[in-house]
């Protein structure tokens, strides 16, 4: 066997603990090291040798992480937040079935300190610590303003609007694996019926799919024809003009005047507060992060009335119920609607009408603007906020308020039935003011 060449690798015990420690994300392998420190913090503290955890019984360790989980506290000598507990318990769970293979959250033997810890959970949320703040989707109207604001014939304003283009229609999570994407990463097709589009032909390991190659990030860039912000064409044009001499997605831009890119990848920081920076730069109404595109896309795709599971097949979500807190949100119309409805009746109808007037006003297009709108336009300025939704006779009567007319006339028609040769009974028939449109809604009673 002597100089013959082996056909299989052996490795030792720290190069098969190497490699089980790369299976684990940047984020969780912080996590498992914060947390470690964290409780060594606490051993130093309460005089324990840490490394006696390693080899106690586990009604002593038990009795130990019922006094850590209690006992815990931030830098300042705060309770942390619930989200950082969480956190901590997990990282250490990971740690200990490492250097034991004990699971210290699921094992029946240690059911007392997980009651202990989740004792300190139900605290924390009575302290107000407790909440999980979700990221705020971007509003229309600064989708609509950021997009405005991307100068197409410069190579960063082209850079940031595939950038933006690429985190919706790929739902990309915050500033996950941003600067590992690369150029041929991507791809181009056609489906059945012509239509080109942008796809992933490799995916990277996500935060909820870190080896399980029959999910992927099933998000397309079509082609949108003779619109310059067509996500398909902006992409081409963005590839065309990178340095080929580096394989990565986000080259610097060069200075000056030209569109180009230098061999020189952007910056790990410069990508994860891309969109922070964007909405300075673009004037928008808030500060939005990277991860708020993320929840723009999912809570459109959801107001749209796409299925949970269709969205997930973009998002990487691994279960339904993680797509509800996006469809949770209430945007600002909404709200305005909603604290109208309390003012009616507190002040009365006349005050409402008023109000909704001058809403109204301040919101519409002048009659030409709206003369070159197409009807799918006017049905989506009109419905776009509305929830179909089951509604009781005196909801349907309030909605119908909000564009019917009391307006009526009487219809002189004489109109026979066959059978008793006698004269229906005709209702007057309301007229109703749709977009400057009149629909005439008769009542027959026979």
């Amino acid at each position: 066997m002597s100089g013959q060449r082996l056909r299989f690798v052996h490795l030792n015990s720290e190069e098969l603990d190497s490699l089980i420690d790369e299976k684990n994300s940047a984020n969780t392998t912080k996590v498992i090291n914060s947390s470690v420190s964290v409780l060594k913090t606490f051993c130093n503290e309460s005089g324990t040798n840490v490394m006696e955890l390693y080899t106690t019984p586990k009604p002593e360790l038990q009795e130990f992480l019922k006094s850590f989980y209690a006992g815990l506290r931030n830098s300042d000598g705060e309770t942390y937040a619930k989200k950082s507990m969480i956190s901590i318990r997990y990282g250490l769970q990971k740690h200990f079935l490492k250097k034991r293979k004990l699971d210290i959250v699921n094992d029946p033997d240690f059911k007392e300190a997980n009651n202990v810890f989740l004792a300190m959970c139900t605290k924390i949320k009575k302290e107000g610590k407790g909440a999980v703040v979700h990221k705020d989707p971007i509003s229309r109207p600064d989708l609509q303003k950021l997009y405005s604001s991307f100068d197409l014939k410069e190579a960063e304003g082209l850079q940031n609007k595939v950038f933006v283009d690429y985190m919706l229609y790929f739902c990309n999570r915050g500033r996950e694996n941003l600067r590992e994407l690369r150029i041929s990463d991507f791809s181009t097709g056609t489906d059945a019926e012509g239509r080109r589009f942008v796809y992933m032909a490799r995916d990277h390991a996500t935060k909820n799919h870190r080896n399980d190659e029959n999910q992927s990030q099933g998000g397309r860039m079509y082609e949108l024809k003779d619109s310059i912000l067509c996500p398909y064409g902006s992409f081409l044009s963005y590839i065309n003009k990178l340095n080929q001499d580096l394989d990565v997605l986000w080259q610097r831009p060069s200075k000056g005047n030209e569109l180009k890119y230098d061999k020189i990848a952007v910056g790990k920081n410069t990508l994860g507060d891309k969109m922070k920076n964007l909405s300075k730069k673009a004037g928008l109404s808030k500060i939005y992060t990277n991860h708020c595109l993320r929840a723009t896309s999912i809570t459109e795709l959801d107001r749209s009335g796409f299925e949970a599971r269709h969205i997930m097949s973009i998002s990487g979500h691994q279960s339904e119920s993680s797509i509800r807190s996006y469809s949770a949100h209430v945007d600002d119309k909404k709200k305005l609607d909603m604290a109208m409805s309390i003012s009616k009746a507190i002040t009365g109808d006349s005050i409402h009408a008023e109000n909704n007037a001058a809403t109204l006003r301040t919101g519409s297009k002048s009659s030409s603007t709206m003369s070159l709108l197409q009807d799918d336009d006017i049905a989506e300025s009109h419905f776009q906020d509305m929830d179909f939704l089951e509604i009781t006779d005196s909801q349907e009567r309030r909605l119908l308020e909000t564009f019917v007319t009391h307006e009526t006339r009487t219809t002189n028609l004489n109109l026979y039935q066959e059978k008793e040769n006698r004269p229906a009974k005709i209702q007057p028939a309301p007229i109703m003011h749709i977009n400057n449109s009149s629909v005439n809604v008769h009542y027959h009673y026979y």
